[in-house]
C-alpha cells in the first residue's frame, strides 16, 4: 500500500476550502460535492438544500475514498462520480492512477462542507476548518456562481441566506474538531 496521509478540509460554502485543499503538495483532492444525492429537497423559495448533511451520501464517499487508496497502491484506473452543478446530475469520470504523476502522492484530501463530520474522523491524519466572514463567502459565491454555474443573482442571494442558517446549525459546530483553523478573508479565490 502507498504511504500517504489523509487530510479533511471543511468549512462553509464559499470559505475557500477547495483553494486550501489544492495547496497540499502531491495530493489527490476527493470532493464531497461529487457525493450529493439527488433529487434535493427544496425549501419554500425553491432553493435546493445542498447544505444539509442529508444531501450527502457519506457511505459512498467513504467507500470511494478506500477505492482511491487501493487504486493508487495498485496503480490502476477507476471511475468516480462527478457532480455537475449546472445540470444537477452525477456523471462519472475516469482517474488513471497508473499515470506516474499519481505515484508521488503524499496526501488524499477529503474536501467539503461536511468533511469534519464524525463519520470521517477515523480517516484523518489532519483536520482543517477553513472559515471566512459571511460577506466574503457571498462575494465568492457571486464570483463563482454567476459565471461557472449560470445561477442568477436572486438565486445566489437566496441560497446565501439559507447556507448561513446551515452554517450555524451544521457546519460551524465541526470547527471544534479541527486540528487547525484557517481564517480566509481574501475576496478572490
Amino acid at each position: 500500500m502507498s504511504h500517504f496521509k489523509t487530510a479533511l478540509v471543511a468549512g462553509p460554502s464559499g470559505s475557500g476550502k477547495t483553494l486550501i485543499a489544492k495547496q497540499f503538495q502531491k495530493a489527490y483532492v476527493h470532493s464531497m460535492d461529487d457525493y450529493f444525492r439527488g433529487p434535493f429537497p427544496v425549501n419554500e423559495h425553491n432553493i435546493p438544500e445542498w447544505d444539509s448533511p442529508n444531501a450527502v451520501d457519506f457511505d459512498h464517499w467513504i467507500k470511494d475514498y478506500h477505492r482511491v487508496k487501493e487504486a493508487i497502491a495498485l496503480r490502476k484506473e477507476i471511475e468516480l462520480p462527478k457532480y455537475q452543478f449546472k445540470t444537477h446530475k452525477v456523471l462519472t469520470h475516469k482517474v488513471d492512477f497508473s499515470n506516474p504523476e499519481w505515484q508521488t502522492i503524499r496526501w488524499i484530501v477529503l474536501e467539503g462542507i461536511f468533511a469534519l463530520d464524525q463519520r470521517l474522523h477515523h480517516l484523518a491524519d489532519l483536520k482543517v476548518f477553513v472559515d471566512a466572514p459571511f460577506q466574503t463567502r457571498v462575494s465568492r459565491r457571486l464570483n463563482r456562481d454567476l459565471g461557472a454555474r449560470s445561477d442568477d443573482l436572486l438565486f445566489i442571494l437566496m441560497h446565501s441566506y439559507y447556507t448561513e442558517q446551515s452554517y450555524q446549525t451544521y457546519i460551524l459546530p465541526q470547527k471544534e474538531y479541527a486540528d487547525m483553523v484557517i481564517p480566509n478573508y481574501d475576496i478572490v479565490n
